[in-house]
């Protein structure tokens, strides 16, 4: 720590003119800075307890800033969790406004994950967990933080996280809200907000996936150098996928991370209790007390109310697979909540999500050819091969049983029954797959086992698929 000295002389900050007390707190050293002040240690008199104090530089003369400040610094008052830091007091004085809060041990969690410290997996929820406990709690009472970055979550030595500065926060209520300025850290923003557009807790969403992004992946989600380089990977860039990061990360939880980046605000979960309650099923699935089926479809499914007599469509939306015309009433007739969804996970740039337009009567292989999803049949539909099968993540009951075509196929290579031929295989309800074979060379995602590989679904492979590599 710098004595209170040194830290006039050399602080970086605007606060040029820092006194030895700010109203009844004795300024006793800095102990950091930021862009948005600088925090000293000081001592409570009052209370004989040694507090945080930040403060932070600004025109007392603006009537309107000074307004700001203290609605802002109530509303993080406000907020009593253990997940977030503790706001004693707040108040103005002659070189700037200041704010109270309870001095911290430990480093923030950017300090952790340069350090190495979350090692295990359980490290790592844990601390997912706890993060996403304190945002939540701030969006139950209707307020956006918009700046949430590992700089300022907080790390103690017991693994207990707090979430700082909520010195950006801003209440929800669409008045409080600017179109046009731009606020918060560009590698962790989300792309309404480096564009300047409405935010909302979405955005909020958005950071938490890019700082979960980092606990998992061990790697910036956008490792910009500079802030325009920044701003375009946000705005443009899909991360690499975490499983292929870390082969440990379940797949659920990469899941959750990839729906909470989602570029578009409505893919989003839509606040932080939202998330918060996939991360306590994905606990409960991590123990053994819920199925994973379940909690990909909750995921995967997650409705808002359409029109009467029209499909979820639009910017953003789902892709509408085929013609819409005269199927509104089809789609209506097959689900009484709204449109059919059908959705391929894992495809190149994130997840696809098709409303099928004729229930029962197109396949899953009719309905991604209409969507420009490059499904391979090299038999033409036919039932004769495997190239068209998909694995099913969620909603196995919304595909017709297998025909006999598809049963004998499946009786001879041995499938087990999240295995199914695109080609046979019709929705009638919300479904979630994924394609197992992407590209001619995929054969490593092949559904064999080493101990039972038929020689003529081989020979099928090899003629049809042109293989690079084969053993």
């Amino acid at each position: 720590m710098k004595d209170l000295d040194e830290s006039r002389s050399s602080s970086t900050s605007s606060l040029i003119n820092v006194p030895a007390t700010v109203g009844k707190y004795r300024l006793l050293d800095e102990v950091g800075h930021g862009a948005m002040g600088t925090v000293f240690r000081a001592h409570d008199p009052a209370l004989d307890r040694i507090v945080a104090v930040k403060m932070i530089a600004c025109p007392t003369a603006d009537g309107s800033l000074s307004e700001r400040f203290q609605r802002e610094a109530r509303l993080a008052a406000s907020l009593n969790h253990p997940n977030i830091v503790t706001v004693y007091d707040f108040g103005q004085a002659e070189c700037g406004f200041y704010m109270v809060m309870e001095l911290l041990e430990g480093a923030d969690l950017a300090t952790a994950l340069r350090r190495d410290q979350l090692r295990t997996l359980e490290d790592r929820l844990q601390t997912i967990e706890q993060i996403a406990e304190g945002v939540a709690f701030a969006h139950q009472r209707g307020l956006i933080h918009r700046d949430l970055k590992p700089a300022n979550i907080h790390r103690d030595p017991q693994g207990r996280v707090k979430i700082l500065d909520f010195g950006l926060a801003r209440s929800s209520e669409p008045a409080l809200t600017t179109v046009g300025a731009v606020f918060g850290t560009p590698r962790y923003m989300a792309p309404e907000q480096v564009k300047g557009e409405p935010f909302d807790m979405r955005s909020d969403v958005f950071s938490l996936g890019a700082i979960l992004y980092e606990i998992l992946g061990g790697e910036p989600c956008f490792p910009a150098a500079s802030v325009h380089a920044a701003i375009f990977q946000v705005l443009e860039r899909q991360p690499p996928s975490l499983v292929e990061l870390d082969p440990t990360v379940p797949p659920l939880l990469a899941r959750i991370v990839e729906k909470a980046l989602a570029k578009q605000p409505k893919r989003r979960f839509p606040d932080a209790v939202a998330l918060r309650l996939a991360l306590v099923e994905l606990r409960r699935v991590l123990q053994g007390e819920s199925s994973e089926s379940h909690a990909f479809s909750a995921l995967a499914f997650s409705r808002r109310p359409a029109a009467p007599g029209k499909l979820a469509s639009g910017a953003g939306g789902p892709d509408v697979a085929g013609s819409t015309d005269g199927s509104a009433n089809a789609v209506a007739q097959a689900s009484a909540a709204g449109p059919l969804h059908l959705t391929f996970m894992g495809e190149p740039g994130g997840e696809r999500q098709l409303i099928v337009g004729h229930p029962h009567q197109e396949s899953l292989l009719d309905v991604s050819l209409k969507a420009s999803i490059p499904h391979f049949h090299e038999c033409g539909g036919r039932g004769r091969c495997s190239t068209c099968r998909v694995r099913v993540i969620a909603g196995a009951q919304g595909l017709t049983p297998r025909n006999r075509v598809e049963t004998q196929l499946a009786q001879r290579l041995g499938w087990g029954d999240d295995i199914r031929l695109a080609c046979q295989a019709k929705p009638v309800g919300d479904i979630a797959v994924k394609r197992l074979i992407r590209d001619t060379d995929d054969f490593g995602l092949l559904r064999f086992e080493q101990d039972q590989k038929p020689p003529e679904e081989h020979a099928l492979a090899v003629l049809t698929c042109t293989l690079s590599q084969f053993s």
